[in-house]
């Protein structure tokens, strides 16, 4: 008989105590009927005792470490932020500037050429002397 994923899940479960009652009578029949499955069940049960016997090593510095990294991204994010709200009080202040001087914040206005006339623009183009 060959492993079934499900049987492999079910042993998983069976584990954590969450079979149902049918489900777990199907696990017992397929256990007794096959040893391969009995070997991944003892497997799986090893693997799950040496996992918990488990201790990872403790860095002591890692969380100075993480610390020290916070500190530094949050001043770097308090520069930029100071740098954006500079630019922002500088455009916000060019276009009232703007706006006093002109009385008009307009698309002609903003570009410089409110008080330009059609006739103007043949006197300005570099070539206007050719007629």
């Amino acid at each position: 008989m060959a492993i079934d994923q499900m049987h492999i899940n079910w042993i998983y479960r069976s584990l954590d105590g969450g079979l149902s009652p049918k489900e777990e009578h199907a696990l017992q029949q397929a256990l007794q009927a096959s040893a391969e499955l009995r070997e991944e069940q003892e497997k799986i049960r090893r693997l799950r005792s040496a996992l918990r016997d488990f201790q990872p090593a403790v860095d002591e510095g890692f969380t100075r470490r993480v610390f020290s990294k916070v500190r530094e991204e949050s001043v770097t994010a308090h520069w930029l932020r100071s740098v954006a709200a500079a630019c922002l009080l500088l455009i916000a202040s060019a276009f009232i500037g703007l706006y006093l001087a002109e009385g008009s914040l307009s698309q002609d206005t903003l570009i410089g050429v409110e008080e330009l006339q059609p006739e103007d623009a043949t006197a300005l183009t570099p070539y206007s002397d050719l007629n």
